[in-house]
């Protein structure tokens, strides 16, 4: 039977992460079944939770009730509903599912003992680890109970999709319900750094969930937020839908509360003694929070180059070297230097990133934060069909990461996808709000400018607007002459010019060109630059 149930282990955790049943995967941490294309597998969420118990506790008989308690926890149901998931499941897994999923008569069932294997180390940079408590129903209404024990389910699975993080799963943080104890001792128990609690309360006709997050290791608090969700029976899966995908986005990604305090914690850290995870936080958080300082951004290249060249096989090191070399293309740092080079003289840079795309994805191909940077080589490299394709299969393997929503929504909007672009952004900017990057409305601000809607252009650029980023005054200086303001753009021109010397016309025409916006739009943008005085070309 090792043929059809296989389990594959981290190389630097004890407990299963991924089992191989029958030609798919059930990934535990990320609670999802895959195909062995790696294309997500639809299976109902009780059936799912039905494979996920029996294959947690292979090589043993489980139940019926013990099925049914795990699975409709507070919810009298019938044997059928069981005997209709074990059905869906065999179906699924075709020929091999009676053989996988054995009937023992009059006691319940059973998944043979899986066969253990060991993937090449090195693929993941591991990150911290996340503990999700079990939520408190603080309603005074028992039926409650199902809501807050499903939105607890719902967010560790939400946070799994991170694949820098480690989450651990229900079981391990059960004991912990109704419990009251000090965070640091929780976490230290577990080996958890961070943990995430919440609880549900009544807010008239709606529930109210607090949800926090802690820093086991100093047990300070360091992020929280009140979700609101209609009550009642029928909105129950929709709310826990909304709000653990909010809520992990905000925790887990690297925008999040996490990603934040960690980078806060390395900032004055020599990058000789950055671990792999940190080097990757100062790549991927460092180029993009400081992109126009040339320090963080030289930290983290020295420090990815020479953790690749240490670890080959992690993927996470040459995904983030994309983000790096993407940044020092944009803004013009190619070299230790810091010398502020021409656009033409660091476009090989795209070649460097196509080529660490292609190592990372060819490492982990089923890595969301990887497919999102193959999808900004794509960008880079100006395939648009190709960004295209890779951004839809990195959303896919994280619907909630806004790392890839806002940014990728961008660049598919500068490539020409505008509304499918601007569609992206808008729910990265929903997720992040009210510390959305700035820049993430630029899809929204250029597809109205692109649209001749200039009056929403300008309200979308003044959402993004940093008085001292030079690209800020660049936008306002070709839309005001729109708007009949050509004295408030030649004014944005004096200031620009003192921010770039020499900055010219065909300069901005060549950052433009670079990130893929189209011929009509860059001529359209040339001319009201001319109108707004920007010189045509240096003296």
């Amino acid at each position: 039977m090792s043929e059809l149930l296989q389990s594959v282990r981290s190389g630097d955790r004890s407990a299963a992460d991924r089992l191989e049943i029958a030609g798919l995967t059930l990934d535990l941490r990320q609670e999802e079944l895959r195909d062995a294309a790696g294309m997500r597998v639809e299976l109902r969420n009780r059936s799912f939770g039905v494979l996920r118990h029996l294959a947690t506790n292979a090589g043993r008989v489980v139940t019926k009730d013990e099925l049914l308690a795990a699975n409709w926890p507070g919810v009298t149901v019938t044997e059928d509903s069981l005997t209709q998931c074990i059905s869906e499941i065999r179906r699924l897994l075709g020929d091999a599912g009676r053989d996988v999923i054995r009937t023992v008569p009059r006691r319940g069932y059973m998944i043979l003992q899986p066969e253990r294997i060991v993937p090449p180390a090195g693929i993941v940079s591991g990150g911290p680890t996340v503990a999700v408590l079990p939520f408190d129903n603080n309603t005074g209404d028992e039926s409650q109970q199902v809501f807050a024990d499903g939105l607890t389910q719902q967010i560790i699975s939400a946070l799994g999709r991170f694949g820098e993080l480690r989450v651990l799963a229900r079981g391990a943080t059960a004991v912990y319900k109704g419990r009251v104890q000090n965070v640091t001792d929780i976490g230290r128990f577990l080996g958890a750094d961070y943990l995430v609690d919440g609880n549900v309360r009544l807010d008239g006709d709606h529930n109210r969930v607090d949800i926090q997050l802690s820093d086991s290791r100093t047990g300070a608090l360091i992020w929280s937020k009140t979700f609101r969700a209609a009550g009642g029976a029928a909105n129950m899966l929709a709310a826990q839908d909304e709000i653990s995908g909010q809520a992990s986005a905000m925790i887990g990604s690297y925008w999040g509360a996490i990603g934040a305090a960690e980078y806060r914690r390395i900032q004055a850290k020599p990058g000789e003694d950055l671990t792999p995870y940190e080097c990757v936080v100062q790549g991927v958080i460092g180029t993009t929070t400081d992109a126009t300082v040339l320090e963080p951004v030289a930290k983290a290249r020295d420090c990815l180059e020479r953790l690749t060249r240490r670890e080959p096989r992690n993927a996470a090191a040459w995904a983030a070297l994309v983000l790096v070399f993407n940044n020092q293309r944009n803004w013009g740092f190619a070299s230790p230097s810091g010398k502020l080079e021409s656009v033409e003289t660091r476009l090989y840079l795209a070649d460097l990133a196509v080529e660490a795309a292609n190592r990372a994805v060819e490492i982990a191909p089923n890595d969301a934060f990887v497919r999102g940077l193959v999808a900004r080589a794509a960008w880079m490299a100006c395939q648009p069909d190709l960004l295209q394709i890779e951004t839809e299969r990195a959303i896919a393997l994280n619907p909630n990461d806004p790392q890839n929503l806002g940014p990728l929504g961008n660049l598919m909007a500068y490539s020409g996808f505008w509304d499918e672009g601007v569609a992206l952004a808008e729910r990265g900017i929903a997720l992040t709000a009210p510390s959305t990057p700035r820049w993430w409305w630029w899809a929204i601000a250029k597809r109205a400018w692109a649209r001749d809607d200039y009056g929403r252009a300008f309200d979308a650029f003044r959402q993004s607007y940093v008085e001292q980023l030079w690209l800020s005054h660049l936008h306002m200086a070709y839309t005001l002459p729109f708007l009949d303001r050509i004295g408030e753009a030649k004014a944005h021109v004096a200031t620009l010019l003192k921010m770039r010397p020499g900055f010219t016309i065909r300069e901005a025409d060549a950052y433009y060109k670079m990130w893929s916006f189209t011929p009509s739009y860059r001529d359209k943008m040339c001319e009201a630059l001319r109108t707004a005085g920007l010189p045509a070309a240096e003296a």
